[in-house]
Protein backbone atom coordinates (compact mmCIF):
# COMPACT_ATOMS: atom_id res chain seq x y z
CA UNK A 1 0.00 0.00 0.00
CA UNK A 2 1.08 3.75 -0.53
CA UNK A 3 0.31 6.44 1.47
CA UNK A 4 -0.56 9.54 0.22
CA UNK A 5 -1.24 13.08 2.51
CA UNK A 6 -2.24 16.28 1.16
CA UNK A 7 -1.75 19.84 2.21
CA UNK A 8 -3.39 22.97 3.72
CA UNK A 9 -6.37 23.14 4.07
CA UNK A 10 -8.17 19.81 4.01
CA UNK A 11 -5.03 17.60 5.16
CA UNK A 12 -6.68 14.36 3.50
CA UNK A 13 -5.25 11.07 4.07
CA UNK A 14 -5.59 8.52 0.93
CA UNK A 15 -4.57 5.05 1.14
CA UNK A 16 -3.41 3.33 -2.36
CA UNK A 17 -3.21 -0.25 -3.70
CA UNK A 18 -0.39 0.96 -5.76
CA UNK A 19 -0.56 -2.68 -8.01
CA UNK A 20 -4.03 -2.96 -8.73
CA UNK A 21 -4.48 1.73 -9.10
CA UNK A 22 -7.08 1.39 -6.96
CA UNK A 23 -8.16 4.16 -3.41
CA UNK A 24 -8.60 1.72 -0.46
CA UNK A 25 -9.48 4.76 1.63
CA UNK A 26 -9.61 8.89 2.28
CA UNK A 27 -10.05 11.03 5.48
CA UNK A 28 -8.81 14.06 7.30
CA UNK A 29 -5.75 13.36 8.76
CA UNK A 30 -5.73 15.86 10.85
CA UNK A 31 -6.73 19.84 11.07
CA UNK A 32 -3.02 21.37 11.65
CA UNK A 33 0.07 20.58 9.58
CA UNK A 34 1.22 17.28 9.13
CA UNK A 35 5.06 16.59 9.12
CA UNK A 36 5.58 12.99 8.45
CA UNK A 37 3.54 10.05 7.98
CA UNK A 38 5.04 6.19 8.33
CA UNK A 39 3.67 2.76 7.69
CA UNK A 40 5.02 0.61 10.86
CA UNK A 41 6.61 -2.62 10.70
CA UNK A 42 3.03 -4.03 11.72
CA UNK A 43 0.86 -4.70 8.59
CA UNK A 44 -1.85 -1.63 8.32
CA UNK A 45 -0.34 0.66 11.18
CA UNK A 46 0.96 4.33 10.26
CA UNK A 47 1.67 6.63 12.73
CA UNK A 48 1.46 10.55 11.87
CA UNK A 49 3.23 13.53 13.67
CA UNK A 50 2.78 17.57 13.45
CA UNK A 51 1.75 20.45 15.18
CA UNK A 52 0.71 19.42 18.58
CA UNK A 53 0.04 15.93 17.89
CA UNK A 54 0.93 12.17 17.11
CA UNK A 55 -1.35 9.94 15.42
CA UNK A 56 -1.88 6.46 15.78
CA UNK A 57 -3.68 5.00 12.54
CA UNK A 58 -4.90 1.38 11.95
CA UNK A 59 -6.90 0.08 8.96
CA UNK A 60 -9.36 -2.34 9.95
CA UNK A 61 -11.78 -4.76 8.60
CA UNK A 62 -15.48 -3.80 9.81
CA UNK A 63 -18.69 -5.28 9.09
CA UNK A 64 -18.98 -2.14 6.29
CA UNK A 65 -15.79 -2.69 4.63
CA UNK A 66 -12.16 -1.24 5.09
CA UNK A 67 -11.89 1.54 7.65
CA UNK A 68 -9.30 3.61 8.21
CA UNK A 69 -8.93 4.67 12.54
CA UNK A 70 -7.07 6.86 13.62
CA UNK A 71 -6.44 7.77 17.44
CA UNK A 72 -4.43 10.81 18.68
CA UNK A 73 -2.11 10.28 20.77
CA UNK A 74 -2.77 11.73 24.80
CA UNK A 75 0.38 13.69 26.11
CA UNK A 76 -0.81 13.83 29.54
CA UNK A 77 1.09 15.31 32.24
CA UNK A 78 4.03 15.96 29.20
CA UNK A 79 4.06 19.50 27.63
CA UNK A 80 1.66 19.53 24.52
CA UNK A 81 4.61 19.71 21.47
CA UNK A 82 4.70 19.82 17.91
CA UNK A 83 6.42 16.52 16.69
CA UNK A 84 8.35 16.63 13.15
CA UNK A 85 10.61 13.20 14.20
CA UNK A 86 9.77 9.75 15.49
CA UNK A 87 10.97 6.11 15.42
CA UNK A 88 9.44 2.89 15.48
CA UNK A 89 11.03 0.66 17.80
CA UNK A 90 11.20 -3.45 17.48
CA UNK A 91 8.19 -3.71 20.15
CA UNK A 92 5.74 -1.39 18.41
CA UNK A 93 6.43 1.40 21.09
CA UNK A 94 7.21 4.84 19.60
CA UNK A 95 9.97 7.48 20.11
CA UNK A 96 9.43 11.13 19.31
CA UNK A 97 11.38 14.05 19.56
CA UNK A 98 9.07 17.24 21.52
CA UNK A 99 9.76 21.32 21.21
CA UNK A 100 11.70 21.31 24.52
CA UNK A 101 13.97 18.97 24.44
CA UNK A 102 12.72 15.89 25.79
CA UNK A 103 12.22 12.80 24.20
CA UNK A 104 8.84 10.98 24.13
CA UNK A 105 8.10 7.38 24.60
CA UNK A 106 4.77 6.19 23.84
CA UNK A 107 2.66 2.97 24.35
CA UNK A 108 -0.23 2.70 22.45
CA UNK A 109 -1.76 6.09 22.55
CA UNK A 110 0.23 7.18 26.11
CA UNK A 111 3.43 8.94 26.82
CA UNK A 112 4.94 6.14 29.05
CA UNK A 113 8.05 8.31 30.10
CA UNK A 114 9.90 11.32 29.10
CA UNK A 115 14.04 10.91 28.67
CA UNK A 116 16.37 13.56 28.72
CA UNK A 117 19.53 13.67 29.48
CA UNK A 118 20.96 15.40 32.99
CA UNK A 119 23.32 18.12 33.51
CA UNK A 120 26.96 16.97 33.58
CA UNK A 121 27.14 18.76 37.12
CA UNK A 122 23.73 17.27 38.32
CA UNK A 123 24.88 14.60 41.65
CA UNK A 124 22.32 11.21 42.19
CA UNK A 125 21.23 13.31 45.07
CA UNK A 126 20.15 16.44 43.20
CA UNK A 127 18.87 14.27 40.56
CA UNK A 128 16.62 12.29 43.08
CA UNK A 129 17.87 9.13 42.55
Amino acid sequence: HLAALGCAPDYLLSVWDWRNERLLLKCKAYGQEIYSIRWGQFPGILTSVGVGHIRFWKMATTFTGLKLQGDLGKFGASELSDISGFVELPDGKVVTGSEYGKLLLWEGVFVKVELMRAKDNVTQADAGT
